[in-house]
C-alpha cells in the first residue's frame, strides 16, 4: 500500500524517477578448496591490494578483457583497410579452459566458451547518384583457441590455433539494401582472412595469463598461483572425518600434478551489482559469483579450488541529480 500511495504521488507531482542504488556492506574474495567430500574456505577483502587472493582474482578477471582488446584491434584494423568505420566489439560468454597431457613433457591447452560481435559502418553513392549508409554486424561465435606448451617450463610453442563460426549481416537505409549486403560480405571476408594471424598475439596472451599466473610464474611474496591459493598449512577434514593437509600435498607434488593431470578451469565475471529502477525495493542482498573454478584430476588425487566474489549490499533510494523525488 505504501508503494502504491507513493507511486500515485509521483505521477501526480511529476517528480523525477529515482533508482535503488547498492551500498556495499561487505565485498570479499573467497577461496574454497574441496577434496574427498570435504571442503575448507577462507576469505579476503576485495580492497586488499597486497593480499594473497585479491591481486590474483583481479588478474583472472582481466584475461577476457585482454582477449577482447586483441580481437578489437584485429577486426578494427581490417575494417579500416576496407574504408569502413569500426564502432567497437564485445566479447561475451564465460571463458573456459582445459589442459591435458598431449605428449611426453607437453601439455595441450584449449580455450572456448566465448562469442564476439562487432559493428562497423560505411556509406557512399551507387552509380554516383543514390546515397546509402550501411551498418555491418560481424560475429565470430564459438571461438576456440588451442596451443601446446612444455610441462616443465610452461613455454608456449610457436603455433597457436584460432577457429570460430564467422557470420555477417548488413542493414542499409536505402531501397538498395537488396544489393548492398555484398559489400558487407566482402568486408567480413577480408576480416576473416586476417583473424588467425592478428589474433595469435591475443590468444597467446590469454593462454599465458592463465597458465603462468596459475601454474608457473611465482609471485615474490606468495609463490606460484596454485600454492598462493592453497597455502601449505591448509587442512581439510574429509568425508570420513580424517584431517588431510591439502596444502602440503600440492606443494610436494606440484611438478607431478602439472605434467600428469587433467586441469579444467571455468571462469566467471565476478559480482556486478547495478542500479535497479522502479518503486519496489530489490529483495536480493547477497551475491556469490564465480571468478575461476579449477578442477585438477590426476592419477593420485582429485581436488577443486574455487575463487569467488561474495558481496552483501544494502539498497538505498537515490534521487537523480538535483531533481526532487520522494522515498517510497
Amino acid at each position: 500500500m505504501r508503494h502504491a500511495i507513493f507511486l500515485a504521488a509521483v505521477l501526480a507531482s511529476g517528480a523525477a524517477q529515482a533508482d535503488w542504488s547498492p551500498s556495499y556492506r561487505s565485498n570479499n574474495y573467497v577461496v574454497t578448496v574441496s577434496y574427498n567430500g570435504g571442503s575448507v574456505s577462507y576469505g579476503e577483502s576485495a580492497t586488499a591490494d597486497n593480499g594473497r587472493v585479491t591481486p590474483f582474482a583481479r588478474e583472472m578477471l582481466g584475461i577476457s578483457t585482454v582477449l577482447e582488446n586483441s580481437i578489437n584491434g584485429a577486426v578494427g584494423a581490417a575494417v579500416a583497410q576496407q574504408g569502413a568505420g569500426f564502432q567497437g566489439g564485445t566479447l561475451s560468454g564465460n571463458l573456459h579452459a582445459h589442459i591435458q597431457p598431449a605428449a611426453p613433457d607437453t601439455l595441450l591447452m584449449r580455450i572456448d566458451g566465448l562469442n564476439y560481435e562487432a559493428r562497423s559502418t560505411y556509406s557512399g553513392k551507387r552509380w554516383g547518384i543514390v546515397s546509402y549508409s550501411c551498418t555491418n554486424t560481424f560475429s565470430a561465435k564459438n571461438l576456440v583457441l588451442t596451443g601446446q606448451y612444455g610441462a616443465n617450463n610452461g613455454v608456449l610453442l610457436p603455433s597457436v590455433g584460432v577457429t570460430s563460426d564467422v557470420n555477417s549481416s548488413t542493414d542499409c537505409d536505402s531501397n538498395l539494401s537488396w544489393m548492398l549486403p555484398i559489400v558487407g560480405d566482402l568486408l567480413v571476408n577480408k576480416v576473416t582472412g586476417k583473424l588467425d594471424t592478428r589474433l595469435e598475439e591475443g590468444a597467446r596472451s590469454a593462454m599465458n595469463g592463465i597458465k603462468d599466473k596459475l601454474l608457473y610464474t611465482p609471485d615474490p611474496n606468495w609463490g606460484i598461483g596454485v600454492l598462493r591459493l592453497v597455502p601449505a598449512s591448509l587442512q581439510i577434514t574429509t568425508a570420513d572425518g580424517r584431517p588431510f593437509n591439502i596444502g602440503q600435498f600440492i606443494a610436494n607434488n606440484l611438478p607431478y600434478l602439472l605434467g600428469n593431470s587433467q586441469i579444467d578451469l571455468q571462469f566467471g565475471r565476478g559480482v556486478s551489482v547495478k542500479l535497479v529502477p522502479g518503486i519496489a525495493e530489490p529483495m536480493k542482498t547477497f551475491y556469490d559469483e564465480n571468478i575461476v573454478t579449477i578442477n585438477i584430476s590426476s592419477p593420485s588425487a582429485t581436488f577443486a579450488i574455487r575463487v569467488s566474489q561474495q558481496t552483501n549490499v544494502d539498497w538505498k533510494w537515490r534521487c537523480p541529480g538535483t531533481r526532487p523525488c520522494s522515498i517510497p
